[in-house]
């Protein structure tokens, strides 16, 4: 063998291992951002069921109905009579029901 046919073999050798170091760090890398990516969702799953969880205290029927009581607030509605004469409608609006929206100047300093 000839010296430039083994140093041809040792540069080939070389950019192999560099390549393989090159991947193997990669893979490494993009190992770590997907774990990162699980402890990520790993705490959104979390966040979301301390919000359903919320929402479900804040649904609660007792505790509306408690905050109805605690404001003074009638829970139930009047009855609502019917209406005996069916040929009635209702009101038409009229161009004098109407107002003209009024422009705004501003005053401009001297």
């Amino acid at each position: 063998m000839t010296p430039a046919k083994v140093l041809y073999l040792i540069l080939l050798c070389t950019a192999l291992a560099l390549l393989l170091v090159w991947q193997s760090s990669l893979a490494r890398s993009v190992g770590y951002e997907v774990q990162d990516l699980h402890a990520e969702a790993a705490e959104q799953r979390a966040e979301n069921a301390a919000y359903v969880a919320q929402l479900g205290k804040l649904k609660n029927p007792r505790r509306i109905l408690a905050l109805v009581a605690w404001l003074g607030l009638d829970l139930h509605e009047p009855p609502v009579e019917a209406e005996t004469d069916t040929t009635r409608t209702q009101p038409q609006e009229t161009s004098s029901d109407r107002t003209a929206p009024v422009a705004v100047a501003e005053a401009q300093p001297d």
